[in-house]
């Protein structure tokens, strides 16, 4: 039975496109008081230039079934073949998530999420000066020795366009 609700929350649920970037986030939150801190560097190289910039990462436990993650772009850059390179501040994106259902034998854990964008992102660099919301569910499931989650948009919900 577990391994036949497993593969329903992996392929049952709708995709995630809505011209939004690899959602990393996860149903397995930490506990209250819990803090993460995380920052990388993004690269991406096309047919037809480059582009890139931090990506950084703030999460607070709020309580054993909710959390909040901040995500500020301080830098983003985009480098067009033939164009200027052009580079700013990006968007800040606020996540609060609640643990709508634990995670128990053959249950899957569910959250329910919204990124809101907070537009504070420089017009060279896609900021749009419009906010912007993403409700979304995350099912995640332990299986031997292995973590799945996936990510369902809520129907309807997709970003607005710059």
């Amino acid at each position: 039975m577990k391994k036949y609700l497993l593969l329903f929350s992996l392929i049952g649920a709708s995709n995630a496109f809505c011209n939004t970037a690899i959602e990393t986030e996860t149903a397995q939150i930490g506990a209250k008081g819990d803090m993460a801190f995380s920052q990388s560097i993004e690269y991406g190289k096309a047919k037809d230039g480059s582009s890139g910039g931090t990506l950084t990462q703030f999460e607070y436990g709020l309580s054993d079934r909710a959390e909040i993650l901040i995500e500020p772009f301080f830098y983003q850059w985009d480098s067009p073949d033939g164009e200027k390179k052009v580079s700013g501040t990006g968007d800040l994106e606020i996540t609060p998530s609640y643990m709508m259902v634990m995670e128990n034998d053959w249950v899957p854990a569910i959250l329910i999420a919204t990124k809101i964008k907070v537009p504070t992102g420089s017009k060279d660099v896609g900021g749009t000066k419009q906010y912007d919301y993403y409700p979304y569910l995350i099912f995640g499931q332990h299986y031997s020795d292995w973590t799945f989650n996936r990510i369902a948009k809520i129907s309807g919900a997709c970003p607005r366009a710059g």
